[in-house]
C-alpha cells in the first residue's frame, strides 16, 4: 500500500517521505491518544513521540503489515 511505498523511500534514505507518512496517519493516532488521555496538550506531545519512536524503529516494521495499526499500538503503549 501507500504506507509501504513511503516506508521503502524512508529506508532508502529519503527522510522527507516520513513527513508524508505522518500526515497520512496523525489524525487517526491523535483520536486514539486523546480518547485515552482526554487531554489535548498531553496528547499532542504523545502523538509526536509515537512518530519519533516509530521512525527510530522503522527497521522493525514488516512491509505488508498495517502501518496504521502499528503506529497506533506504539501510541497506546506510550499512553
Amino acid at each position: 500500500g501507500e504506507s509501504d511505498r513511503l516506508i521503502a523511500r524512508v529506508r532508502a534514505g529519503e527522510v522527507s517521505a516520513y513527513a508524508e507518512l505522518v500526515r497520512a496517519h496523525q489524525a487517526d493516532v491523535w483520536r486514539v491518544v486523546v480518547g485515552m488521555l482526554r487531554d489535548a496538550r498531553a496528547s499532542e506531545d504523545l502523538v509526536q513521540q509515537a512518530f519519533v519512536n516509530a521512525y527510530e524503529h522503522l527497521d522493525r516494521y514488516r512491509l505488508g503489515a498495517d502501518f496504521g495499526a502499528w503506529i497506533k499500538a506504539i501510541a497506546r503503549n506510550l499512553v
